[in-house]
Formats: structure tokens, sequence, C-alpha cells
């Protein structure tokens, strides 16, 4: 078994989020803001929230994560999987998972052959290419 995860949410996208949450709720408080409504609208409903999620796209702090996303796999034995390509050759995630497999086990060279074969299928699997790449600095 192995575990994959990914960050949910980091701050400068939660924050544009909360501030668009904000004109979101006006109706309730807007009394409380006399003759700015329209200002506060604009501000906290377009031009913060642009302005952090574009932020967010160049620079991610990865500090203020509010969470992850974790996926447990569990991987098959080696045999079942190959059965499996047999049958459906192209399977791209069954290549990864008998690549997956293989690496577990610490047969590297043989994992390598599975993660080309997928690379052949789908050149731009970022999955495959971080794996691809972990098994080049493998013996």
């Amino acid at each position: 078994m192995f575990l994959r995860y990914r960050q949910t949410e980091v701050f400068f996208k939660l924050l544009a989020q909360e501030t668009a949450r904000m004109v979101w709720t006006l109706p309730q408080h807007q009394h409380l803001h006399g003759n700015h409504v329209d200002f506060i609208k604009t501000l906290f409903g377009e031009w913060i929230p642009r302005y952090l999620f574009e932020l967010e796209k160049k620079h991610c702090i990865d500090q203020f994560t509010v969470g992850y996303h974790v996926e447990a796999i569990k991987v098959r034995d080696i045999d079942t999987v190959q059965k499996l390509i047999e049958n459906d050759i192209q399977n791209v995630n069954l290549y990864i998972e008998a690549a997956r497999s293989l690496m577990n086990h610490g047969k590297f060279s043989n994992a390598r052959m599975y993660a080309e074969d997928a690379l052949e299928l789908d050149h731009d699997n970022s999955i495959l290419l971080e794996m691809y790449q972990q098994l080049m600095s493998k013996p």
C-alpha cells in the first residue's frame, strides 16, 4: 500500500474565498457600512479575491496550507497486474500499478520498463513522469 497526497487549499486562495464570502453576507450587515456599501462590495467581491487568486498562482506559501487530500492505494502483486495488463494493454493505470508494485519490492529496473511502456501511452501523465524520475535515480 502507498499513500498519495496533495494540498487542498493554500493561504491566499482561502483568503480570497473568505473575502468573497463577506460580500455574500453583505445583505445581513450592509446597514453598518453607511454610504460605502457599493465600494465594499466591489473591493471584497471583485478586487481582493482576484488579486489574491493571482498572487496564489505566483507565490504559494506552503506553510499555510489548510489541508491535504490523502489517498491510500492498495497495490496488487505483479502477476495479477500483469494478467490485467494483458487484457487491457492501453490502461496506463495498470502499468503504473505494476511499476509501483515492483518498486515496493526493490525491483527498480523492472519497474522502469513498466513506466517506460506507460509513458509511450501517456507521455504527459504527471504522476508517471514523477515516478519515472524516481526510477531513473535508482540502480
